[in-house]
């Protein structure tokens, strides 16, 4: 029995000094295992630390699944070292796992609105609402093709929900090519509302203008068309029903010009004059569901209840042109002095006083 337990003892000592001697190297194979097979898998971020059979894989992943997933390939890596190619290990998790911040939510816009304006120089302006990242690299491409040389202004493209339809860009393109033609204009946008305004060279140049509005465009869509040809009547296509673009129409044909009245009165005076007017009063003819209040505004020199008095009769020396000389119906017409109310500059400077004599037009929608 003495022998036989002396045995015993001789050879678990025997298996335990052999263990000794293997374990380290058996070890440090399996770590390199585990991060062969880390790296093969791409986690390249992955450390890992072999302590006795417990494997720690530590690091900083890019995200929670990327954690799993790296956790996952420790815990099926085999043993190279290994009869039959096993397992043997356990797996801690030393992971840090990124917090990846939520992507923005895309804010839903109305109205959705777009617009593109060229200058006389050339420049391109756009600004508006486009439905996605890749509608407005798209469409700021096509910009650049379709407006060769001119300078291509991004000034507040912007991505929201709301476009009518997946078409909105394809309209948006379409028109480019009409803008393209103008020496200066605008094309916008309101929903499935479009308009190109602005000014030809020609009236081949306006007529294959309006050809195009008219036959290129899909619904629900509707673009109209006012185009100008120097000395030239009018020719307006379609109706507007779009209270915002109506009112640009407005504003585009009073940028930088003003109505002179004689010096102290409420006459109208110099052909530009009636020249603007009558384009006012072709704008507002082409959007005939829309009242026109007409403001008259004077500067501070002078008496004030003069003033008023005078910037009253000069509205009304407007209103009553519109309506007589240009067709507008009375019942869409309103004129309202404001006198030195609402100065848009200083009434210090001579300048200044002569911005503040004008003739506002503001639309609002007839009941």
């Amino acid at each position: 029995m003495g022998r036989w337990l002396l045995g015993l003892i001789s050879i678990i000592l025997i298996v335990l000094v052999y263990g000794l001697f293997t374990a380290g190297p058996r070890i440090e194979a399996m770590e390199a295992d585990i991060r062969s097979a880390l790296q093969a898998d791409g986690h390249n971020w992955a450390n890992v630390d072999m302590s006795g059979n417990v494997a720690t894989v530590s690091g900083t992943a890019p995200s929670a699944d990327a954690k799993a997933a790296a956790l996952k390939t420790a815990e099926e890596t085999t043993c190279s070292d290994c009869k039959n190619k096993r397992k043997w290990h356990e797996v801690r998790d030393g992971i840090t796992a990124q917090k990846v911040a939520a992507a923005p939510a895309i804010p839903t816009q109305s109205p959705y609105t777009f617009s593109a304006r060229k200058t006389e120089d050339g420049t391109v302006v756009l600004d508006g609402y486009v439905p996605d990242a890749a509608s407005k690299t798209r469409i700021l491409s096509n910009a650049r093709e379709i407006f060769d040389g001119g300078s291509i202004v991004d000034r507040t493209i912007r991505i929201a929900k709301g476009a009518p339809d997946g078409q909105w860009a394809d309209v948006i393109d379409e028109h480019f090519r009409e803008l393209n033609l103008l020496e200066s204009g605008r094309f916008q946008m309101d929903g499935t509302e479009g308009n190109l305004s602005g000014q030809a060279a020609s009236l081949d140049v306006r007529e294959r203008i309006n050809a195009m509005v008219s036959n290129d465009t899909p619904a629900p869509y509707n673009i109209s068309a006012s185009i100008k040809v120097p000395n030239t009547a009018s020719d307006a296509v379609g109706e507007v029903s779009s209270q915002s673009i109506c009112q640009n129409l407005l504003n585009d044909l009073r940028e930088g010009k003003r109505i002179f009245f004689d010096q102290g009165r409420a006459v109208i005076r110099g052909d530009e004059n009636f020249d603007l007017l009558r384009d006012m009063a072709d704008a507002a003819n082409q959007c005939p569901s829309f009242r026109v209040a007409i403001n008259g505004y004077t500067s501070s020199e002078g008496d004030e209840d003069f003033n008023q008095r005078l910037s009253e009769q000069r509205a009304g020396a407007v209103l009553a042109y519109l309506n007589g000389e240009a067709g507008i119906d009375r019942s869409r017409l309103s004129a309202t002095g404001y006198g030195e109310a609402d100065p848009i500059a200083s009434n210090d400077t001579t300048e200044g006083r002569e911005q503040n004599r004008r003739i506002e037009f503001i639309l609002s929608r007839s009941e």
